[in-house]
């Protein structure tokens, strides 16, 4: 008889069928012989998962009410942004001002500043000023947020908060010194070295002005510094524009470099540095220094007494509310005379906005908190807060509170500014759970196409990564570091645009 010899691969398709059923009935014995054995463990095992899983769609039941909760309240979908030691120093002098600090929770407050403080540096440093150190020229420069300038944010909101004695004063007395700028005068964002980028370098009149506001609260006295003082008095004047035939004539730049634009948005010289120029030299007692014709000369160049405002400079750039309170203040301070003072006052006073806050102009319906500061700063110096009633008063630091203001500090920007990215979660999420009918669709809707931009000139069809800004997009003046992030990454990560794919996706 032959021997028939089986191919080799069908001899393993055999061993693996009878291995598979050896497996079944091994999985049927153990089912029949131990029947109670699986119940037994689920129900010791899954019954708190049970419970677990009850918890959390609660849990999650109770998230989708309170954001529908938010929305019947404030008529958006809030947004949460970053706090930021500059923002706490906006909110913190703006309730000061109006007499309702105590309104908020001070000691929550000081402890989000002591949060940022470093005892062994005596330092204070929070995102914004790492973005700073991360700048790359090439890029972007954001300013009003210097190492300096947040380390200055921090004391004055200190002082104000009767706290300065948690910090080591001599440190940062010798910190602050430390950013002066010994070939130019005037104060440079970080300590100066010959090895920085040549514009970090440059000094600039907001660092000058922080620093010289907070040495004068830091110092019993300036008589150990009578040099640097007469330096930076020499400095701040050298800023002043007096060359007539210059379209410039009178006002203030910002720095000595034609090369550099250290307050970007507008044009040099105008009127936010020329606050900041005149305000360093009152804290001397030394306005009278600033060649006062040629400056009434540029106010008169930006006053525009038949509508009863203010531009920022001779090109009329978009902050003319805010530049009316700032020029109402530098009227006064130097003597220059108002066609009618009080419509000028009035104009001020009667453009808050829906919430009871302020805008930055009247042409872009944007409110970030440097706004309404900016405006009470200068109205408590040329004496007119008193002008607001009790009821003003009392909306104007409510909304400061509720919407700027969220248990970790202050922002930039307040809540009614929804990201793309929000809304997208919103909607993904109630449509996750068969909640989507509870949404405003409309007004989600009309979100969305508010943010959608065309730009013409580099050819972007997209979104704008957050909306509710009104019928004219403007960008931010405070620059929130969710949308402005440009730079080396070389100690801060964000990364955040005003426009993106990601807005678009």
């Amino acid at each position: 008889m032959t021997n028939l010899a089986l191919p080799t691969y069908l001899v393993m398709n055999m061993k693996k069928k009878i291995l598979f059923l050896l497996g079944v009935i091994v999985l049927v014995c153990i089912g029949v012989f131990y029947p109670n054995y699986g119940n037994q463990s689920e129900d010791h095992d899954l019954s708190p998962l049970q419970m677990a899983s009850i918890n959390n769609y609660d849990s999650i039941s109770t998230v989708f009410s309170e954001k529908l909760d938010s929305y019947n309240i404030y008529g958006i979908y809030p947004q949460l942004y970053s706090p930021s030691l500059q923002a706490i120093f906006y909110g913190v002098s703006t309730l000061d001002i109006l007499g309702k600090l105590e309104q908020e929770n001070t000691t929550s407050i000081i402890d989000s500043i002591m949060n940022h403080y470093n005892e062994t540096s005596g330092l204070f440093m929070d995102k914004y000023a790492y973005r700073y150190l991360d700048t790359d020229f090439s890029q972007a420069y954001y300013p009003l947020t210097s190492v300096l300038e947040v380390n200055s944010y921090a004391v004055l909101a200190l002082e104000r908060l009767g706290a300065l004695g948690l910090i080591n004063i001599n440190k940062m007395i010798n910190f602050l010194w430390s950013c002066y700028n010994p070939i130019t005068s005037g104060f440079i964002g970080q300590p100066y070295s010959p090895t920085l980028d040549d514009f970090f370098k440059v000094s600039t009149a907001d660092n000058t002005y922080y620093a010289v506001k907070t040495l004068d609260f830091l110092m019993n006295d300036w008589n150990s510094y009578a040099q640097e003082r007469n330096d930076l008095i020499s400095y701040i004047n050298s800023l002043q524009i007096t060359d007539n035939y210059n379209w410039k004539y009178g006002g203030f730049s910002n720095d000595l470099d034609p090369l550099f634009n250290s307050l970007p948005s507008a044009t040099e010289p105008y009127l936010f540095s020329s606050y900041y120029s005149i305000k360093s030299l009152q804290v001397f007692g030394m306005v009278g220094t600033i060649n006062i014709n040629t400056f009434h000369l540029f106010l008169g160049s930006i006053y525009n007494p038949d509508e009863d405002f203010f531009s920022s400079s001779p090109n009329n750039n978009k902050s003319n509310i805010v530049t009316s309170a700032l020029g109402l203040d530098l009227s006064l301070l130097t003597g220059f005379t108002l066609e009618d003072e009080a419509q000028l006052v009035n104009f001020i006073l009667t453009r808050r906005n829906s919430l009871g806050i302020w805008d930055g102009s009247t042409i872009a319906q944007i409110h970030e908190l440097i706004d309404t500061f900016q405006i009470i700063r200068s109205l408590s110096d040329a004496r007119k807060i008193g002008m607001l009633s009790p009821s003003d008063i009392a909306q104007i630091a409510d909304i400061i509170v509720d919407y700027y203001s969220h248990g970790q500090g202050f922002s930039l920007i307040s809540i009614d500014y929804p990201t793309i990215s929000l809304l997208h979660k919103i909607v993904s999420s109630f449509d996750l759970y068969g909640n989507v009918s509870d949404l405003d669709f409309q007004e989600i809707y009309r979100l969305i196409l508010e943010a959608y931009v065309y730009e013409d000139i580099i050819q972007y069809n997209g979104f704008y990564s957050y909306s509710n800004f009104g019928l004219l997009w403007s960008p931010f003046r405070s620059f929130p570091i969710e949308f402005y992030s440009s730079g080396y990454k070389n100690f801060s990560e964000e990364i955040g645009y005003e426009m993106s794919h990601r807005a678009t996706f």
